[in-house]
């Protein structure tokens, strides 16, 4: 896949997605990738620099309605299946020029093995490293192992991480009304939590937004920032529905 970014290290926000025109708060859930589940592994390896735990923050909760019960509980189980994702570019092999930091979004740990779904518009391209950050402030190094901008989904190997809990999928859109809740990493801070609920379970046409798109997008009235992209979204059961994609 071509890279879209320049040669040089500076740091780039990530690219901002838009729905359509004069939806206000919309938000475009990707329902088709919930459909993986599997055990965590036991063993450990490759994650450096454990610090202070992250405290999971709830600073939005679309339309100033009282919030579900419950709401707590539920964040704390989605943020055992969550983590930070920061786009790394490689540098020159002799040189290491050119390399550094380009955005920061999230993804979702999807199996024993270390994989973690993104969004493709996060992950980019397979020429990409992926910096992988966890609530105890470790870190582990990741690599871009497939991206697929059709369906706006990306796939991301890192080592086996300790403690993670993948999601079960909820296998059918949730209705009109319904609750859900995000967790992503706007502004570089771990855990920030969204709630919202669903204005459309299907909006009936293609997504696209530049080189990615998806069919069949859940419309969600709830407020993400830059940072929340790829990261996952719940019912109030915990159960997975999909990834953060498109925002406006």
């Amino acid at each position: 896949m071509t890279a879209l970014f320049p040669e040089g290290a500076q740091e780039q926000r990530e690219p901002k997605t838009g729905g359509p025109a004069g939806r206000p708060g919309f938000v475009a859930i990707s329902h088709a990738l919930a459909v993986v589940t599997v055990a965590v592994a036991a063993a450990v390896s490759g994650a450096t620099g454990a610090s202070a735990q992250n405290v999971i923050t709830y600073p939005f909760v679309a339309g100033g309605e009282k919030p579900p019960a419950g709401y707590p509980e539920v964040a704390e189980r989605l943020a055992r299946a969550y983590v930070m994702v920061t786009l790394v570019a490689r540098g020159d092999n002799i040189t290491g020029d050119g390399g550094g930091d380009l955005h920061t979004g999230s993804g979702i740990v999807v199996g024993r093995a270390g994989y973690i779904l993104t969004a493709a518009h996060i992950a980019r391209g397979r020429k990409f490293a992926a910096r992988i950050t966890l609530r105890d402030g470790r870190t582990a190094t990741g690599r871009v192992v497939a991206v697929d901008p059709r369906q706006e989904v990306a796939l991301i190997k890192g080592p086996a991480l300790p403690g993670m809990v993948p999601l079960t999928p909820r296998l059918a859109p949730p209705p009109k009304g319904t609750w859900l809740m995000a967790i992503g990493s706007p502004g570089k801070r771990w855990g920030v939590a969204t709630l919202g609920r669903v204005r459309e379970s299907d909006i009936g046409e293609r997504l696209q937004y530049g080189a990615w798109g998806f069919d069949h997008a859940i419309e969600v009235g709830m407020e993400v920032r830059s940072g929340h992209s790829g990261g996952p979204v719940v019912d109030m059961r915990g159960r997975l529905v999909g990834l953060v994609a498109s925002y406006e």
